[in-house]
């Protein structure tokens, strides 16, 4: 157990360094749009689906790597309060219709990376 706390507490720390660097360096658009944390869940869900398939093809779904990998590293890179917070943002800032285009377009471009990423992810095992 004390293994897998120091773990977790390590991967979170490296995701949330990543989620960083990812926010900082892609930025927000001139219009105000919050294209880092855009991409970075973008990318967090693709990632996501792609471990998720490749644990469960392995049956690693339910081990500590599962824990390591999806709740440390991968939870501190996808946190979406920084999504949430960026939509009431948006809306205070009177872009009301920009903040609901970001919120439908988050959740699907994610819900796509992540099932994208478990095709790609059964894909590769297969072959």
């Amino acid at each position: 157990m004390l293994r897998t706390l120091i773990l977790l507490f390590l991967a979170g720390g490296v995701g949330t360094l990543l989620r960083y660097a990812v926010v900082r360096g892609v930025g927000v658009g001139a219009s105000g749009f919050p294209w880092g944390t855009f991409v970075v869940n973008a990318a967090g869900c693709l990632a996501c689906g792609i471990l998720w398939a490749a644990l469960d093809a392995r049956q690693l779904l339910d081990g500590e790597l599962r824990t390591v990998l999806l709740v440390g590293f991968l939870g501190a890179v996808t946190t979406f309060s920084a999504f949430a917070l960026d939509i009431v943002t948006l809306a205070q800032d009177g872009k009301v219709w920009l903040a609901g285009a970001y919120a439908v377009g988050a959740n699907a471009l994610g819900v796509l990376a992540l099932v994208s990423g478990i095709a790609l992810a059964r894909v590769t095992t297969l072959a």
